[in-house]
């Protein structure tokens, strides 16, 4: 990556490719995670700078994070054993969970594996994201364009509800009368 002068400028760059078909294996993930949680923990004591764009509600360390959960979670879940792969690196971990069922969606269990469980936000804060991230997933909204779809989706008090209603977004919906897509 090149700054405005020509000089060469370090940054975050993903492990993986977000649209490979190629099947991650465990170090791929592992990596991946391992990645993400450095450059998530570097956003989060960085100074920001008005003329990188480092300010902008798009580059926050909490948007960063969902982008790149998002975007490997979406990864696995094309794969055929994405979710298994998960649940195995979420075991290795040792950490227990009074939710079970919290582990089917993959995105809280690729947070649990960034945080090794308990760290980083709190297990509300943890929950509200990886539904934020199914929420997603379920409208397709490829990683690019995920933190505005979630500015301007939905209340996050309302997120529970619609995820078990499999409520979609009206410009999401399919037109049923015989006319174009939405």
């Amino acid at each position: 990556m090149m700054d405005a002068s020509g000089k060469k400028k370090m940054g975050y760059s993903r492990t993986f490719d977000a649209d490979s078909s190629r099947p991650l294996k465990q170090r791929d993930v592992e990596r991946a995670t391992y990645s993400i949680w450095n450059e998530h923990s570097d956003r989060l004591t960085r100074k920001t700078s008005p003329g990188d764009g480092s300010d902008t509600k798009n580059e926050s360390a909490k948007n960063f994070l969902r982008r790149e959960v998002y975007a490997l979670g979406r990864r696995l879940l094309r794969s055929k054993s994405g979710q298994e792969l998960v649940a195995k690196l979420f075991s290795q971990l040792g950490f227990r969970t009074t939710r079970p069922q919290a582990m089917e969606n993959v995105f809280h269990g690729l947070l649990c594996c960034i945080y090794e469980g308990e760290g980083g936000f709190t297990r509300q804060e943890r929950s509200l994201i990886a539904k934020e991230l199914e929420y997603a997933h379920r409208h397709n909204v490829p990683p690019e364009l995920l933190c505005g779809f979630l500015y301007q989706s939905t209340d996050r008090r309302r997120l529970s509800a619609r995820l078990v209603e499999g409520f979609i977004e009206p410009a999401f919906r399919r037109r049923t009368d015989g006319g174009e897509d939405a």
